[in-house]
């Protein structure tokens, strides 16, 4: 189920293959920017990486234009999770 977009919320974040240094599974991210209200809209990221671990010396990448989905480059809500179910 989508969800409207909102300044504030936590997401999780998957990953695009061959972009991302070595990243692997999902990671938390914060919303800090939205292109309107709806599911549809894209969204500024703040996503919470593993530092080196994830192949970056920061612990903050962000990530621009991001559509909600359940796919590689999207982002979902917590509740629309499907780990462990």
């Amino acid at each position: 189920m989508s969800q409207n977009p909102a300044i504030g919320r936590i997401v999780h974040y998957r990953p695009l293959p061959g972009t991302e240094p070595v990243m692997i599974g999902e990671r938390p991210a914060i919303i800090v920017r939205t292109w309107g209200k709806t599911p549809e809209d894209k969204v500024q990221l703040q996503v919470f990486v593993d530092g080196s671990n994830d192949g970056f010396r920061e612990g903050l990448i962000w990530r621009t234009s991001v559509v909600q989905g359940p796919g590689e480059g999207q982002f979902h809500f917590h509740e629309d999770c499907q780990e462990g179910k």
